[in-house]
């Protein structure tokens, strides 16, 4: 996947995932699996996203302290000036969007209201770069540790934060979303390269690798297995790891050959 290798933002890689055919099942499976190496996992997040989030908290330091210096800078109570804050929060949002994901900057050409860009901007990085695109997936996020902006904001609203703790608790979630972001962006690529095979077709492709070291007990259900499964089956293969949450390779209505071979 040489194009991805040289990407620098996230639209770059969306552009080189997506213009994989999806037809071709072995190229889809070997770009996912150059997509996902720990060389390049760990690239995304050192050289994108890790210094894109500290972009934006950067420049939200300098932009609070900025609206709040003649009010009491760290120890101003924000709740009453909630503009403030999140032109603030505008300001450090192009930031991050200019080095992580340009296009998202498109959005608010022609928008000069700064309440109306905020909203755009905090949607684009929620939903697109943390993948909280429902309530469900920011509640989700939420039990697992991480608070999308839209969150935080919302609880700086309800509460009575003062700009050191607004900066204190974002600096608390740099990592968590870097994190995540990485999380949103394979599951962008997985969409693409896995759930564009038809499950059956991934199945068949599948099926002689398994049979090297697995018999199939359960046929009909490992060809109606669905995508997560079969994924699932494909790692384990690789790794000799099976999902902790399952009960290994019976789970998927296989059974290892050298089992088998031991009680014959």
């Amino acid at each position: 996947m040489p194009r991805e290798e040289k990407s620098k933002t996230i639209d770059d890689i969306l552009n080189s995932i997506h213009a994989q055919p999806t037809h071709d099942i072995a190229k889809n499976l070997e770009a996912y699996d150059a997509h996902h190496k720990p060389e390049n996992q760990q690239k995304l997040f050192n050289e994108l996203f890790a210094p894109a989030i500290d972009e934006f908290y950067n420049a939200l330091k300098v932009q609070l302290d900025a609206a709040f210096k003649g009010a009491g800078g760290d120890t101003a109570k924000v709740k009453e000036k909630m503009p403030e804050v999140r032109k603030a929060l505008v300001e450090s949002l192009k930031k991050f969007f200019a080095k992580a994901m340009p296009s998202a900057l498109e959005a608010i050409e022609g928008i000069t209201d700064a309440e109306q860009q905020y909203r755009v901007l905090a949607h684009f990085y929620d939903t697109q770069v943390l993948g909280a695109e429902t309530q469900q997936d920011a509640q989700r996020l939420a039990q697992a540790g991480t608070i999308t902006l839209q969150q935080y904001v919302a609880a700086i609203e309800q509460g009575d934060l003062s700009v050191g703790q607004i900066k204190e608790g974002l600096y608390m979630q740099k990592a968590q979303h870097a994190r995540q972001a990485r999380t949103g962006l394979n599951e962008k690529a997985e969409l693409h390269y896995i759930a564009g095979i038809p499950a059956h077709r991934l199945a068949r492709h599948l099926k002689p690798e398994i049979e090297k070291t697995h018999t199939i007990d359960d046929i009909a259900g490992y060809v109606t297995m669905g995508h997560e499964g079969l994924m699932e089956i494909r790692n384990a293969l690789k790794t000799g790891q099976w999902p902790q949450q399952r009960a290994g390779p019976a789970h998927y209505g296989l059974k290892a050959k050298e089992a088998q071979q031991q009680r014959q």
